[in-house]
């Protein structure tokens, strides 16, 4: 077992300031020290001991898949995109597949919802015609003002701590099991980065808290009876308020699709869930054109063999 003094190395990224944390042992056991050389965020070779004091989380949600998983999972999510370039994520070398443990809070809080909204009611009613002197059946709707008070438990609400992992990206990439959430262990970082909770729980409460609200805002409407309502106003007051550090899995590829380019896919650690922004490939907008080409050419050709021919 690992020791928490002797097992993890601090590292620091000169060219994105991304404070990191490694194991210092060999992935496969035969004491190699676990460098890279490059920034696992931003491609930089300005990666550098440090002596940063790490405050690493209580708790870690483990990896669930392999490189190799992850991998696949690219590959299929570039195959809905038809112009990525798919054979720089087949060529690409194993270390362009980086498994990074993602710092994150964890937010959970009681919150005292006050609601108020109109109330639509509908019913039908069956009258007569006064011309066909047929049955017909009419609606009919009538608002009704409503207020209401509930107390609900706010649950699991992610926030990203990471400078280079955004809250959109932890987002797309939910959701994430955290009932298999661990006991940190520097054990759990062989074979992978950790990033520094590069922000502070003070300003990322702040978004944590908006989030929560829309989350009481969107179960109040549920509460709401009535075949519609309008002019919702929710006042949620969040108590006994809870919100703690994690590293959350997440696989990322740097996929490079041009001179000193790159596009970065993401990919969830547990489920394979895949993100990001890929621009399209030259070598596959190149075939796509001429492959363009050649149809046009060959119904061209067809046409015309059609027109001779009669």
């Amino acid at each position: 077992m690992l020791s928490n003094s002797e097992s993890i190395l601090q590292l620091r990224c000169s060219g994105c300031g991304a404070n990191l944390s490694t194991a210092a042992e060999g992935v496969a056991g035969n004491g190699t020290v676990m460098l890279a050389h490059v920034c696992p965020f931003c491609e930089s070779a300005n990666v550098a001991p440090s002596h940063f004091s790490a405050q690493l989380p209580d708790v870690v949600l483990a990896f669930g898949i392999g490189a190799d998983q992850a991998k696949e999972a690219v590959r299929r999510y570039l195959r809905s995109r038809p112009l990525a370039p798919r054979r720089e994520v087949l060529n690409a070398l194993p270390e362009r597949f980086r498994g990074i443990y993602v710092p994150a809070y964890l937010y959970s809080a009681t919150a005292r919802c006050a609601f108020s909204a109109t109330i639509i009611e509908s019913y039908v009613t069956t009258e007569k015609d006064p011309q066909t002197q047929e049955n017909k059946s009419v609606s009919h709707s009538y608002p009704v003002e409503f207020q209401g008070e509930t107390q609900l438990r706010v649950r699991d609400i992610v926030v990203s701590a990471s400078n280079s992992v955004s809250d959109t990206i932890l987002e797309t990439l939910k959701p994430f099991d955290l009932r298999l959430l661990r006991r940190y262990s520097p054990s759990l970082l062989l074979g992978f980065w950790a990033e520094q909770h590069a922000q502070s729980i003070a300003d990322r409460k702040v978004s944590a808290r908006r989030l929560a609200d829309e989350v009481c805002t969107r179960q109040a409407v549920r509460f709401l009876p009535g075949d519609d309502q309008k002019n919702v106003v929710c006042n949620v007051v969040l108590e006994d308020e809870a919100i703690d550090p994690v590293l959350l899995p997440v696989w990322q590829i740097s996929i490079p699709v041009g001179p000193n380019k790159h596009a970065v896919v993401y990919v969830n650690g547990q489920t394979g869930l895949c993100c990001g922004e890929v621009p399209a490939s030259p070598w596959s907008v190149f075939w796509g054109v001429m492959g363009f080409v050649v149809f046009i050419l060959a119904v061209i050709s067809i046409i015309y063999g059609i027109y001779v021919w009669v």
